[in-house]
């Protein structure tokens, strides 16, 4: 019981820290990166990809994205579903809401890894000593660009 309630409230805490970030981008703004710009084009030029990988790369940047949406979609009806129960006094399923939402929170960062693991195999031997130095920046390439105009 105890280990189910540190569970809830750590759930409940990353979920909160979420919807801080998602305001702050809200409310902070964001502006898109301009064609060329953003993570591409760094990490097309950061490991020197020739054509034909940059090819491979682009396939498995459009089998990203399309990942993401799919899991953002599905995060975002749980959370509709979660804040809709707080319109109700019957909150039994909330707990469980939470649970499937911090799935797909790991869900998330699955494909996210898989994504990046994919791109290391489209790296030659000398550019997978490149890969692994990016692997210190990738988790800053998909931030927010705040102060950065």
């Amino acid at each position: 019981m105890v280990n189910r309630q540190k569970l809830i409230v750590g759930m409940a805490i990353v979920l909160v820290a979420i919807n801080l970030v998602l305001v702050g981008f809200i409310f902070f703004g964001h502006r898109k990166p301009l064609p060329g710009e953003g993570p591409k084009k760094l990490i097309i030029e950061k490991l020197s990809l020739d054509e034909s990988q940059i090819v491979s790369y682009e396939k498995l940047i459009s089998w990203h994205r399309a990942e993401m949406k799919r899991t953002n979609d599905e995060m975002f009806l749980l959370k509709k579903e979660l804040y809709r129960s707080l319109s109700s006094d019957d909150n039994a399923d909330r707990d469980s809401l939470m649970e499937l939402i911090g799935q797909k929170q790991i869900e998330t960062e699955r494909v996210n890894l898989k994504h990046f693991e994919e791109v290391r195999l489209l790296c030659r031997d000398d550019q997978r000593v490149l890969f692994d130095q990016l692997t210190l920046e990738i988790a800053n390439l998909f931030q927010p660009l705040q102060g950065k105009e």
